[in-house]
């Protein structure tokens, strides 16, 4: 979508999800092939799969105990993924009325799994965890062929893969990013400026820019090749989430709003501030065609034209 078009989006609907008496939508996925199914987490410890054009919930993902903090689908078998302040993740698959259900609990981590990422490949997921580690499962079998423990930076608050598979990109406690090669699960290289917890961390598709957002409203764009900070955006307001279009032409940061920038310049395309409340996540859809975002105020919201 060109910036103009993107400029003149508005707000096609709103949907108050999860559960009132524990208020707040906590992360989403947007489906990478069929669009109109979207997954929120909730404070109130499910997971909900919404389809946008019919306006219904499909499903309702009952298992974890507290908070989920990621959400995730895999682009393409029926099967997604769910992390939660319970300290564990969970891979659900369809049972036989096409519902979901737990087909396999990861349980490597001792204190919050705060997030996860998917491998290029399809093949493997990892989780990060507030226990200063972060596990490298097989999907299929559902093993953790690898724990990464660096008890030295404190624990984990996102992880994310490089669009390659190569690299890994966790932001630990001691506010630095920390680059690991995936193969030797060796730290490889840092990037260290951020004076806050980092929230938002996502590698633009291109593969050379990663991105970083903090509690204090610090956005960070980060050159992989020289490892050094090339932009810095200052919005004075804690940001949760930070992500950029499968094209890498826009990125947005989730705060008090949702705010989307051209990659090239950085200049603000568009603020969206129709939640009520703290804004906990958003993502694009593909040729950003749409925007969806949840907030604590239960709402998951629909941006497009």
């Amino acid at each position: 979508a060109p910036s103009d078009k993107l400029a003149s989006y508005e707000m096609l609907s709103s949907h108050p999800l999860h559960s009132s008496s524990r208020p707040g939508i906590m992360c989403l996925d947007v489906h990478p092939k069929n669009q109109e199914f979207i997954m929120t987490g909730g404070a109130d410890h499910n997971a909900i799969i919404f389809n946008r054009s019919t306006k219904k919930i499909m499903d309702t993902l009952k298992y974890h105990k507290k908070k989920i903090t990621s959400v995730l689908f895999h682009p393409s078998q029926n099967v997604v993924f769910t992390t939660s302040s319970d300290n564990t993740g969970a891979i659900w698959t369809p049972d036989a009325k096409s519902k979901y259900q737990v087909g396999s609990v990861l349980k490597e981590h001792t204190a919050d799994v705060v997030g996860s990422t998917l491998h290029p490949s399809g093949d493997y997921l990892v989780t990060g965890s507030a226990d200063s580690s972060w596990c490298f499962w097989d999907i299929e079998s559902s093993a953790c062929k690898a724990k990464v423990a660096t008890p030295e930076h404190g624990g984990y608050s996102k992880v994310t893969f490089h669009p390659d598979g190569l690299i890994l990109a966790a932001a630990s406690a001691d506010k630095a990013v920390r680059i690991f090669d995936v193969k030797t699960q060796k730290n490889v290289a840092n990037v260290e400026d951020h004076n806050a917890t980092i929230t938002g961390l996502a590698f633009s598709e291109n593969g050379y820019y990663l991105g970083s957002a903090d509690t204090s409203g610090v956005v960070k764009m980060w050159d992989l090749r020289k490892l050094k900070n090339f932009h810095t955006i200052e919005l004075g307001h804690a940001l949760h989430d930070l992500a950029f279009d499968l094209s890498g032409t826009y990125m947005l940061t989730a705060g008090k709003d949702v705010q989307v920038y051209n990659v090239k310049g950085f200049s603000l395309v568009k603020t969206f501030s129709d939640h009520k409340k703290d804004v906990t996540g958003a993502r694009f859809a593909k040729d950003a065609a749409f925007i969806a975002s949840t907030s604590k105020d239960r709402n998951l919201k629909i941006f497009g034209k």
